[in-house]
């Protein structure tokens, strides 16, 4: 077939071969070719108006074509909403590749928060953003003569897809980007074939107008896709970018035995897109129309098979041949054929495109307690994967219907799950009378009584596929799990985070499951998060609700960072230590040098993608300038400011339920009955700060409930200040028992309300003097440790026995310095500077603390917040000078 004319300024010239060999790479990793030769690649956009034309499956073969003709390519799935192209490439990508592989949506994501906040501009932030190989997995196998083939998929195809692409905006996605992007992707690789979605959109009009050189313009011959192909085609001609669009129409899906009605068709489209392709000749025109129709195949109709597979070589009717001539069209006739394959080679590979046949579909139900939604959405993933129904426990499923159970211990401690068991059932009775319950435990932990004598399905220690297949060997599940994991499935629960750094989990957290999911759904979609409290209200416990979604949903992210963010510097200098976590002997450049490095890399999405940040305690978003990373991880900020509220996704947090409240007061309180909970719940106005210490306080101290709601009235401040009336009754209690105990809370009002390390107060003499009046300021470990066990029963401090740290509420605070006589409190907060001075003598000059607790950084919160710079002791200004010498690179001093 002759050459269509060339567009002005197109290359002519022998195809080009790369001169790098087709190096191996690591599963996951993109190719990184260096490109020579100064030629620039095309870009070809294969687009139809309607559907179900067979247009993916031509951009995958002749990708494949041209790769195996010694041409880089690189095959990008722009089919935004419903994404495909990855099936036909599903045997030689990386398992699981897709669901943590960034794609198109995830780079104008990222160019649209770069763009919107401070940073970089013009060719700066294009040469940061408009770039795809960041982005592109390399297709497994060698092709022949150096060739390449990448693959771009439309983004992270996982739980969240929907929601980042529902949240992507557009405004940010302008000329220049695109221009940038274009040359990005022409500069990279010899061909770049787009796979368009249909119709018309701000994306469809990206790759059919903004990006290509060559638009394949598929269409079945029916009259509704021939015209609104032909009219989308003649706007692209007439709207191109200042260069001209090369638009090659293509019949697709061609076939059928009414032969008259075939050239009808054939003549109809080709009087639609008259002139096309353009600078033809009359002889010329006529052998494109002849020859470039793809002929419909019924066999590729079931599954997703590269026809470069199925079909035999030099088959004139085959599909493959189709391919080849259109790929000939494409590049002018540089590439016309596929090297033949080894038919032994070729018929291996073609059966690893065969799925199995799925099992019956079979109903079953799923109950679990809302903390284990993780689990709940990996079973029933992996139910789904083999056949099974999955419905609710109230779905009213026929009586006999199996019920798998998620035994754990959130679902012995859930009220809701008391009666769960029975829904599924439809009645009372025991279990086994109604239907086969299969408990699968995720957790060591005691069958409860309604499900004694089962034998559980042990997740336990299990690999993501073992606990596949114990689950669907438990529902005699007859074909065996076989390793083969969808990459967008779930994330599994038992997985840990590379780097995680967190505060230890509270075991009796209650409550708050639908502000959980909320908070969840919310990241997923706007990637920033702030937690703030429901019109201001104190102590609704934002810190707990961001420890619970660390470790309830740890396994969604691969990095997850706890940063104290009360001040800018505590905030720096976490960062900071987590750059030490990820590249040791970062701080020796300095804190401001290593919090800069890894906040930059995180932008990137190094060295992990899918990172989640927590910044607790943040003042206005001022404070946070230049410290929160964009890129595609998450951020989850708690903050009392109600600024945030203006330019943010928030989750506002308010009291606790009545159900929450009563759960929380019975849980901790043994024998409470439940309308003495809920009369403790009501005087305390459902408040989860004052729920928590009237809880802690009828605990430790065995006080009646009718006792306790006495002396909340004597303390006042009810009904305004149910905290104010609860420390109260803590302080006053603690006075008498332990005076010594009662002086060490007034020390720890005065901190900052962040953790400090216990090793700071154990081994204090300054502390010892202030505690113990009358003696001499000598460190007693023994005697501090009864003192800060009487402190930790009152409720009022909180103390982690596994981080060795304590902290006391905001709130709490608050209340502790209202009590402290006036003429005292300069002296306590001058004790207080003695006390944080003595411990920052007492650490080594060499001590980078990226690990220990103890370290220096967990100290300056609190000189900040206890202002030491207003302080004359010698001791405080040597302390801020250490602190000054340590924030500076190593040697700077000098």
């Amino acid at each position: 077939m002759p050459r269509p004319t060339r567009r002005p300024g197109h290359r002519d010239g022998p195809p080009y071969t790369p001169m790098v060999p087709n190096l191996r790479l690591e599963r996951g990793m993109s190719r990184r070719r260096t490109v020579t030769g100064g030629r620039e690649g095309r870009i070809v956009t294969f687009y139809s108006y309607k559907g179900g034309v067979g247009r993916t499956m031509a951009v995958a073969n002749i990708a494949w074509i041209l790769a195996s003709n010694g041409h880089r390519v690189l095959a990008c799935d722009w089919d935004l909403e419903a994404p495909g192209l990855h099936h036909y490439f599903r045997p030689f990508l990386p398992t699981a590749a897709l669901g943590s592989t960034t794609g198109i949506v995830d780079l104008f994501a990222d160019h649209a928060v770069l763009a919107r906040g401070r940073g970089p501009r013009g060719r700066d932030l294009y040469a940061q953003t408009a770039r795809v190989r960041p982005h592109a997995l390399s297709v497994e196998w060698a092709f022949p003569g150096g060739g390449s083939l990448d693959f771009l998929s439309a983004g992270r195809q996982n739980a969240e897809y929907l929601g980042t692409l529902a949240s992507l905006s557009w405004d940010y996605v302008g000329g220049p980007f695109l221009s940038a992007l274009r040359e990005d992707m022409r500069r990279n690789y010899d061909y770049v074939l787009i796979d368009s979605r249909t119709g018309l959109s701000n994306a469809v009009e990206i790759c059919t107008v903004d990006l290509p050189d060559v638009l394949v313009s598929c269409f079945t011959l029916n009259v509704q896709s021939i015209e609104g192909a032909a009219r989308t085609a003649r706007y692209i001609g007439h709207n191109s970018p200042g260069w001209e669009i090369r638009i090659l129409p293509v019949p697709m899906r061609v076939g059928g035995p009414d032969m008259s009605r075939l050239a009808a068709g054939l003549q109809r489209a080709r009087n639609s897109f008259e002139g096309l392709p353009s600078g033809l000749s009359s002889a010329a025109a006529d052998r494109y129309w002849a020859e470039v129709a793809i002929p419909d195949q019924p066999k590729y109709g079931c599954e997703e098979i590269l026809a470069v597979f199925g079909d035999v070589s030099g088959e004139p009717s085959s599909l493959l041949t189709a391919y080849e001539r259109l790929t000939s069209a494409i590049t002018d006739g540089l590439v016309d054929r596929l090297p033949v394959l080894d038919e032994s080679l070729r018929k291996r590979h073609l059966a690893s495109f065969t799925l199995p046949v799925p099992a019956r579909a079979v109903p079953v139900v799923l109950a679990h307690a809302p903390a284990d939604r993780l689990w709940a959405e990996w079973i029933g993933w992996a139910l789904r994967g083999a056949g099974f129904q999955v419905l609710p426990p109230d779905s009213g499923a026929l009586s006999g219907t199996p019920v798998v159970v998620v035994v754990s211990p959130n679902f012995q401690g859930s009220p809701r799950t008391r009666t769960m068991l029975a829904v599924s059932n439809g009645s009372d009775g025991a279990p086994g009378e109604a239907a086969r319950v299969v408990p699968v435990m995720v957790e060591p932990v005691a069958l409860p009584p309604r499900l004694a004598g089962l034998v559980p399905v042990d997740l336990t220690g299990l690999d993501e596929a073992g606990a596949a297949a114990a689950v669907l060997q438990a529902l005699d599940q007859p074909a065996p799990w076989d390793g083969v994991l969808d990459p967008a499935r779930p994330s599994f629960p038992a997985r840990q985070p590379v780097v995680w750094r967190v505060p230890g989990r509270d075991t009796a957290f209650v409550g708050r499951d639908l502000v959980l999911d909320r908070l969840h759904d919310s990241l997923a979609v706007s990637r920033s998060v702030v937690v703030l409290p429901d019109g201001g209200l104190p102590g609704v416990g934002r810190r707990r609700l961001a420890v619970e979604y660390a470790h309830r949903f740890r396994a969604d992210y691969n990095l997850v960072w706890w940063i104290p963010a009360g001040t800018a510097h505590a905030a720096t200098a976490s960062l900071a230590r987590l750059a030490e976590a990820l590249w040791p002997g970062t701080l020796l450049d300095g804190v401001e040098a290593a919090c800069a490095r890894v906040v930059e890399a995180l932008a990137a999405d190094r060295p992990h993608g899918r990172w989640l940040l927590v910044f607790d305690d943040a003042g206005g978003p001022g404070e946070l300038a230049g410290l929160v990373p964009s890129g595609s991880g998450r951020v989850l900020i708690t903050s009392r400011s109600a600024v945030w509220a203006e330019g943010m996704e928030t989750v506002q947090l308010g009291a606790f339920s009545r159900e929450e409240s009563v759960e929380l007061l019975r849980g901790r309180v043994s024998g409470l009955r439940e309308p003495d909970a809920d009369r403790v719940a009501s005087a305390v106005g459902d408040l989860p700060l004052a729920v928590a210490q009237a809880a802690t306080w009828l605990s430790e101290t065995e006080t009646s409930a009718a006792t306790y709601l006495r002396e909340l009235a004597r303390a006042g401040a009810l009904p305004a200040s149910p905290i104010t009336a609860c420390c109260r009754v803590a302080l006053a209690g603690l006075r008498e028992v332990s005076p010594a105990a009662a002086r060490l809370l007034q020390v720890c009002g005065e901190l900052a309300p962040t953790p400090l390390p216990l090793d700071v107060l154990v081994r204090s003499e300054s502390l010892a003097g202030v505690l113990w009046t009358g003696r001499s300021g000598r460190a007693d470990p023994l005697r501090f440790m009864a003192v800060l066990q009487e402190a930790g029963r009152s409720g009022l401090l909180e103390v982690d026995r596994q981080a060795q740290t304590l902290r006391m509420h905001r709130a709490i605070q608050s209340v502790v310095q209202a009590e402290v006589a006036p003429d005292d409190r300069e002296a306590v907060r001058h004790h207080t500077h003695l006390v944080l001075a003595e411990a920052v003598r007492s650490q080594p000059d060499n001590a980078l603390d990226d690990e220990a607790p103890e370290g220096l950084q967990a100290l300056w919160p609190h000189l900040d917040h206890t202002e030491a710079e207003h302080c004359a002791s010698p001791e405080i200004k040597s302390a801020l000078m250490r602190r000054a010498l340590r924030s500076a690179p190593r040697g700077a001093a000098g």
